[in-house]
């Protein structure tokens, strides 16, 4: 059975034990909403370039995108703009070197006959490096742009399941076959070239409810799971684990993490209070909030409070790595004790961010043993 353990990915392969991923670029303001100077806004190619590049030579080992059709608004009009992640990820494939790029796929909206092309496509240009992250559907208000009925939590991964077999059946079969599933089916269906990863590229999917769990621990090489805090991560951390175990694979855990590196303690409050209580875009966490209440997804349970509020303000709900080089590491040691196996980061200004990421916290992740010195 395809997992993890047995693909031979760049990903997993490498000496590091807690893998370093950048996420959530390709949208005006990234994922801090927030007016707030140094963001990603107005949103730029040749801004998405220097972000890739830099992380790229930095020994970052991913690059993730969001998939989003609809923005948020508000002042920051958040993610009101968005680079299409399949396209975005060849052309950031032949800019980049050595770290993974990955696409995001939305299921309701992209058939598995098309995709597994593009996929091999991606493949192929990156010289091996693509990644694929899955989600299963959950915005109604995109999926109307499309005319694509919402359909019940549960059903959504059962759909998924199907369409991973079919994509993963594509990129094996070396002669023309029938599909007859449930959702989906199709005559003489072939598909070349195949992926350069066999037997399959390596696949991302999120959910932390009972049936994104076990969608995960059946398909995907690597979980995201989104915490805010040790409390929440570790019980969430080994029931995915767990659930992979129990089918005899092997499946990674990433978590979003937010990065605000200061000098001082004072110096991060101080950008803290800038970007979030200073300027952060209330209006557009709202309309975002009440999107996700609305729209059947069971990830989060939000409730409309300003606590909450100011947490999607700080960077959407993240885990927090907010403090000095030497706070952050620990925190880092501490996710790394809890089983996560890489950080999707996310930094308010990704270009100064990762620089200050990559100067001052990767060398004391190196002494601590999380990194590697190459």
């Amino acid at each position: 059975m395809t997992d993890a353990a047995s693909l031979s990915s760049p990903i997993f392969t490498g000496p590091d034990r807690l893998k370093l991923g950048v996420f959530h670029m390709n949208c005006t303001g990234g994922a801090t909403p927030s007016t707030a100077e140094g963001g990603i806004n107005p949103l730029e190619w040749s801004q998405q370039v220097r972000i890739a590049q830099l992380a790229d030579r930095a020994g970052f080992d991913a690059f993730i995108p969001i998939a989003r059709w609809r923005g948020y608004g508000g002042p920051s009009k958040f993610n009101d703009e968005q680079y299409e992640a399949i396209p975005w990820a060849a052309a950031i494939s032949a800019l980049t070197e050595r770290i993974a790029v990955f696409a995001t796929a939305h299921v309701p909206l992209i058939h598995p006959v098309r995709l597994a092309k593009e996929v091999a496509t991606l493949d192929h240009i990156s010289g091996g490096r693509f990644c694929l992250n899955v989600v299963a559907g959950w915005n109604q208000r995109e999926l109307d742009m499309f005319g694509v009925d919402l359909i019940p939590h549960d059903e959504r991964y059962t759909v998924a399941g199907e369409w991973i077999r079919f994509l993963e059946k594509l990129w094996v079969e070396t002669e023309e076959f029938d599909f007859d599933g449930t959702y989906f089916r199709s005559k003489g269906a072939l598909s070349d070239p195949k992926p350069i990863q066999r037997p399959r590229v390596p696949i991302m999917s999120a959910g932390s409810s009972p049936a994104g769990v076990a969608f995960a621990a059946e398909y995907a090489d690597i979980c995201f799971a989104v915490a805010d805090s040790p409390e929440t991560l570790q019980p969430l951390v080994a029931r995915i684990k767990d659930a992979a175990a129990e089918r005899g694979r092997t499946v990674e855990v990433w978590t979003q993490v937010g990065v605000i590196c200061g000098d001082t303690e004072d110096d991060v409050s101080r950008q803290y209070n800038h970007i979030v209580r200073e300027h952060g875009d209330v209006e557009a966490v709202t309309n975002q909030m009440t999107m996700l209440m609305g729209g059947g997804g069971k990830t989060l349970d939000f409730k409309l409070d300003p606590a909450m509020l100011e947490r999607m303000m700080a960077m959407q709900h993240s885990y927090q790595l907010f403090g000095t080089p030497e706070q952050i590491v620990k925190k880092m040691q501490q996710l790394a004790d809890l089983g996560v196996d890489g950080m999707s980061m996310i930094w308010p200004d990704y270009e100064t961010g990762i620089a200050r990421f990559r100067d001052a916290v990767i060398p004391l992740a190196v002494q601590a043993g999380l990194r590697s010195a190459g």
